[in-house]
Formats: C-alpha cells, sequence, structure tokens
C-alpha cells in the first residue's frame, strides 16, 4: 500500500495534536504529503450570510485559523494547510475525495454515552463515509493531556 497524501483534521485542541504527531511520523517513511485542515463550521440559517459585517468576521476567522495552521510545526515534511468551509464532517469528506487522500489521521475526543448520542461523533460520520482508510487517535491516560504545540517533549 502507497500512501502519498495524508489528510489530518485540526481543530486546535490538545487532542489533535498527537493525531498530527502521528500523521507526520506515518508521512516521513512514505515521503508523503500531509493536510492539515480546519474546518469552520458556518451556518445561515437567518440569512446573514450576505451581509458586509458578517463576511468580513468570517474572513478575519479564515485568516486567524491559517495562522493557527500555520504556527503548527512540521519539521520539513511537505505540508499542505487549508481552511474549509461548512459542516466538518461534510467537508473533510469532499477535501479527501477531490485532493485522491490516501489517509485520513484524526483524534477522537472519546465521548461515550448521552454526551455522544447528543453532540453526535463527528469521527463516526468520516469514519462511515470517508473514500479512503481512517485512523482514529482515541485519547488515553498515557496521552489524555499533551503538551501544546510550541514546548518540546522531554524524551529522557
Amino acid at each position: 500500500m502507497r500512501i502519498e497524501q495524508i489528510l489530518c483534521p485540526t481543530d486546535f485542541s490538545a487532542y489533535s495534536r498527537t493525531a498530527i504527531n502521528l500523521a507526520l511520523s506515518l508521512a516521513r517513511p512514505f515521503n508523503s504529503r500531509v493536510h492539515l485542515v480546519h474546518a469552520l463550521p458556518v451556518s445561515f440559517e437567518d440569512g446573514s450570510a450576505g451581509h458586509p459585517t458578517v463576511q468580513t468576521q468570517i474572513e478575519a476567522e479564515k485568516k486567524h485559523a491559517l495562522q493557527l495552521l500555520e504556527d503548527i510545526p512540521v519539521d520539513n515534511a511537505d505540508c499542505v494547510r487549508a481552511v474549509l468551509d461548512g459542516m466538518p464532517a461534510e467537508e473533510i469528506i469532499e477535501y479527501a475525495q477531490r485532493n485522491s487522500i490516501d489517509l485520513i489521521v484524526m483524534a477522537t475526543h472519546g465521548r461515550t454515552g448521552l454526551t455522544r448520542f447528543l453532540m453526535g461523533s463527528f469521527a463516526e460520520e468520516v469514519l462511515r463515509q470517508a473514500p479512503c482508510p481512517v485512523l482514529t487517535v482515541k485519547t488515553t491516560s498515557r496521552n489524555r493531556r499533551p503538551r501544546p504545540f510550541n514546548r518540546p517533549v522531554n524524551r529522557s
């Protein structure tokens, strides 16, 4: 199996950091390109989408999200960064199809029971509909509180 394109969606949470690190680790031996993406769930049920103030705010949020993506260290990996508009699961699936993604690596918050029922599972929706294999990274007691991106990990 050849893995040339790896997609790693992020919500900039501590949970995502573990998935990004794994995606980068998988990319190295395959010389894969990593696609770091963030989806802005923009909804305009009230019809305000065309309002200039709303458009300005959306553009500011996109710019901020892109800057956060740019700030993620990738250790010289071949990396594409993108901000997507829309419902995250749908956007991730469409992005994977458009860009011939071979593998999706994503974090799951590990919600169970009532919380999962009420909030749904973004990861589960991607798993069901993705056009390629999906590797989910569940937060465990070992990696429950990953360090922020800007702190080096002491391995000694």
